[in-house]
């Protein structure tokens, strides 16, 4: 087995970006709708560091990486007080869709790189 270290850390970048623009987006939409607990503990933020769990952001997708075990990473989730959003039925939706509307415009721009890049 060819293990690449390039490779590796590309993917390990790729993957820490992507959870902390995830995880920022519900901080950033829940602290809109009235609830500031998130921000509060600074997690509207592209800091990786408030986003990482140490486990799920880098021990399985790491082991994942080197075996292909089909393993499944994660952030810390955010922390969100829906009991102080307005209009709770659309903070609820807007709230949950945020960190998958940011790996969308995340996916869209690289996919507008890639192809400008190399076609």
């Amino acid at each position: 087995m060819n293990i690449d270290i390039g490779q590796f850390i590309l993917f390990m970048v790729a993957l820490i970006f992507s959870l902390s623009v995830h995880e920022a987006g519900h901080a950033w939409m829940s602290n809109r709708f009235g609830d500031d607990l998130a921000r509060l503990q600074g997690r509207i933020s592209l800091n990786p560091a408030v986003h990482v769990d140490p486990i799920g952001t880098l021990l399985f997708p790491a082991i994942a990486f080197f075996t292909g075990a089909p393993l499944i990473g994660w952030a810390r989730p955010t922390p969100v007080n829906p009991l102080k959003w307005r209009n709770k039925r659309v903070a609820n939706i807007w709230v949950s869709a945020a960190g998958v509307i940011g790996n969308a415009i995340i996916a869209i721009t690289a996919g507008i790189i890639m192809r400008v890049l190399f076609e």
